[in-house]
């Protein structure tokens, strides 16, 4: 209608009319375009505060994650220190008691990738649109982090363990592992473990006492043990301070307490 009155205004050359007009048209023009731009950003908006809160949320199931292989690791490190003290001769404990800690010492933890959502984030190029950077910077560190691998593959391939085995007679591996390993904490919530529920909670493994006797004894004789478990000490030690400082204090603080007041809350409510 605007351009076909245009159109016979410039015919009658009419140039007010169509100073007008043309004026029309490109407000016109502009306020379309500003409102299309205004809901192609809207969009924009929407799908980046969804994508933060959907990495956000990963970031919170991710602290279960940690939480458990920390723990889990401060069990094995509370174990390989009694067992040292105990083949020093700086802390008496019984053989049954020390079978069971040197058995512990020697375990490990894996943590599920979950990077998944991440991944196809960055394929997709959303990570970019992640509007709290402190979030992005954490998933970006955690997703990329080598550093769980690495305590995961110490834990497999360290002397010590390989000692041990060695050393400790396979029937009683077998029986310390159902009664006092992770085969008997199958089903535990991770959500309610402490510290000690892991891997230093009270057993009693099917032992006789001729073998309980045996297999101390094959320990305690052995020169080679000692040293190797001071370096796994050393080692975990080292690990648990890493994943302290980048994944639970710090820019994760939040995280793990968001995901535990969530839980406050689900706990809560009706």
């Amino acid at each position: 209608m605007i351009l076909r009155s245009l159109a016979r205004s410039l015919t009658a050359q009419n140039w007010a009319t169509v100073s007008v007009e043309l004026l029309v048209v490109i407000v016109g023009v502009f306020i379309g375009i500003e409102v299309s731009n205004w809901n192609e950003n809207r969009l924009i908006e929407d799908r980046a505060n969804a994508l933060t809160e959907k990495l956000r949320f990963e970031l919170r199931l991710e602290t279960r994650n940690i939480k458990t292989v920390y723990l889990y690791h401060e069990d094995v490190l509370k174990n390989a220190e009694r067992t040292l003290q105990a083949l020093t001769g700086k802390k008496e404990i019984s053989n049954s008691d020390l079978l069971v800690s040197a058995f512990r010492a020697a375990q490990y933890s894996l943590i599920p990738n979950n990077s998944a959502a991440y991944e196809e984030l960055v394929a997709t190029g959303g990570i970019g649109l992640i509007t709290d950077k402190v979030t992005q910077r954490a998933a970006t560190e955690y997703f990329k982090s080598r550093l769980f691998e690495a305590v995961r593959k110490s834990g497999v391939e360290s002397t010590y363990r390989s000692l041990l085995r060695e050393t400790m007679p396979m029937a009683v591996h077998r029986k310390i592992r159902l009664a006092c390993g992770d085969d008997a904490r199958r089903g535990l919530d991770i959500d309610d473990v402490q510290p000690g529920d892991l891997l230093d909670f009270k057993c009693s493994p099917d032992l006789s006492p001729i073998e309980v006797d045996v297999a101390a004894a094959a320990l305690r004789a052995s020169e080679l043990l000692i040293p190797a478990l001071r370096l796994r000490i050393a080692i975990m030690d080292t690990e648990l301070a890493d994943i302290k400082a980048r994944f639970i204090d710090g820019d994760w603080q939040r995280f793990h307490t968001e995901y535990a007041e969530s839980l406050a809350a689900a706990q809560e409510a009706p």
